[in-house]
């Protein structure tokens, strides 16, 4: 009985990890294309606060400065990313559900996991 246990634990360790979806870290450029759906984007940080929707922008910008690809902080959220004052200027990866804010990919970051310096 105990080894038909461990075999039942050892089939089922083995066939999670091809259970488990990647997510595919994109261009911000393109992350548009992947609405609806959860990726991570890459891209140059250009941190500034917004005061229409009280909370902090993330924008990731191009080589031109323009901005491809939003991703927005709460004010109520922002003690969870201590990290922010050093990210800007800096490539980062954010992870969330895509969706289009004002023609432009956007997500709300809600857990500091989401946000990291690459």
């Amino acid at each position: 009985m105990r080894k038909l246990l461990l075999i039942a634990a050892a089939l089922a360790a083995l066939s999670t990890p091809t259970l488990a979806r990647r997510v595919v870290i994109m261009d911000a450029a393109r992350a548009g294309q992947s609405q609806g759906n959860v990726v991570a984007v890459r891209g140059r940080a250009d941190i500034r606060e917004d005061m229409v929707h009280q909370g902090t922008d993330i924008n990731l910008i191009n080589e031109k400065g323009e901005v491809v690809f939003i991703g927005f902080i709460t004010r109520t959220n922002e003690p969870t990313f201590p990290q922010l004052d050093g990210l800007n200027g800096r490539t980062v990866t954010m992870y969330g559900v895509i969706e289009l804010y004002h023609g432009h990919p956007a997500t709300q970051l809600i857990y500091k996991d989401q946000l990291r310096a690459s």
